[in-house]
């Protein structure tokens, strides 16, 4: 009996202790995916327009006055954030933006 005993505590610490493994390495694996997302590195695109904000510009108006119909407003939206690293979508008057040029 002690030693049946024994084994079951054993494996408890070992099945423990693989669990620990697992969340830890769930971790790592979550901290270095939020880190690298983290970092913006302004978009990957070939060129750009600069364009500062004038008075009354939302994002969405710049990105349909600037694109038009060629992409989709959302996606032109995101590009413009991505490419010039804003965070949200507050814009201010004078802010330089960079306009990612499609092809």
């Amino acid at each position: 009996m002690k030693n049946s005993r024994k084994r079951k505590i054993r494996r408890q610490r070992r099945q423990r202790l693989f669990i620990m493994i697992v969340i830890s390495l769930l971790f790592v694996s979550l901290f270095v995916s939020i880190n690298t997302l983290s970092k913006g590195d302004g978009g990957n695109y070939s060129a750009y327009q600069e364009v500062y904000v004038q008075s009354g510009d939302t994002l969405w108006s710049i990105a349909k006055k600037h694109y038009g119909n060629s992409i989709d407003t959302r996606e032109a939206v995101y590009a413009i954030c991505e490419s010039s690293e804003i965070k949200g979508d507050y814009i201010y008057t004078g802010q330089l933006l960079k306009l990612p040029v499609f092809d």
